[in-house]
């Protein structure tokens, strides 16, 4: 009897799994949406580096603690090192 629930369990993950499958198998490419623009927003210059072999990297910034937001003048970007707040 538990083998038959084990088998059952298995041809359920893999029937759920499979109806996940969400490819785009039609030849179709996915367009690029040219309204996301990908540039230094922050008046800060990036604090790193491509490293051997990685040069064509393009690097850039967000935003950083000396920014001003227009919407949000009073707000201060103030990130800490590792993400973690102690």
């Amino acid at each position: 009897m538990k083998i038959n629930r084990t088998i059952g369990a298995l041809f359920l993950a893999g029937l759920i799994f499979q109806s996940c499958n969400d490819d785009n198998n039609d030849g179709e490419n996915t367009p690029v949406n040219d309204n996301i623009k990908i540039e230094n927003f922050s008046k800060e210059s990036a604090f790193v580096f491509g490293m051997p072999g990685f040069e064509n990297l393009n690097i850039t910034t967000l935003i950083s603690s000396s920014d001003v937001l227009p919407g949000s003048p009073n707000f201060v970007f103030g990130a800490s090192q590792t993400g973690w707040e102690s």
